[in-house]
This record gives C-alpha cells, sequence and structure tokens, in this order.
C-alpha cells in the first residue's frame, strides 16, 4: 500500500507514536470502491471521531488517512 495521506487538515496532525498515554494501537481498513466512496468513508468517520466527548473510554486518537490508489481508507487509532 503506497504512503496514505490525511484525509482533512485536522487530520494532517500524526499520531505521536510514541505516546506515553498510548498503550495499544490499532489500524483498521475499510475497503471503498473507488475515490468517491473512499472520500465518504472517510469523511464518515472523521465526523464520526470530531466529539471526542464521545470516543470509547480509553481511546486517545483517531486518525483516517486515504490510500493513493483510491481503493480503501485507514484507521489509526490508539487507546491507552
Amino acid at each position: 500500500m503506497p504512503h496514505p495521506s490525511p484525509t482533512t487538515a485536522a487530520a494532517a496532525a500524526r499520531p505521536a507514536l510514541d505516546s506515553p498515554d498510548s498503550a495499544v494501537a490499532l489500524v483498521t481498513t475499510v475497503p471503498a470502491a473507488g475515490p468517491d466512496r473512499q472520500r465518504a468513508v472517510a469523511e464518515a468517520e472523521a465526523r464520526h471521531g470530531e466529539d471526542t466527548d464521545a470516543w470509547p473510554r480509553g481511546l486517545t486518537s483517531l486518525t483516517v488517512y486515504l490510500d493513493e490508489q483510491e481503493d480503501t481508507v485507514l484507521i489509526y487509532t490508539q487507546w491507552s
């Protein structure tokens, strides 16, 4: 998979991989058929993550990326 690019300006800040608050990192991929579907999935995930008060207990970071082949959304989360 090519190097992913952030989906939004807010996501441009990359997660701190060495964060002392993070005990677990989870990487999930979501298939998306084409650039329009990929963007829609990524934007829905990003909107879902905007309200940090609604995050599950222990979730400390949520970052959404698009791959350059326009067929996958990568979701990177960190948990305490």
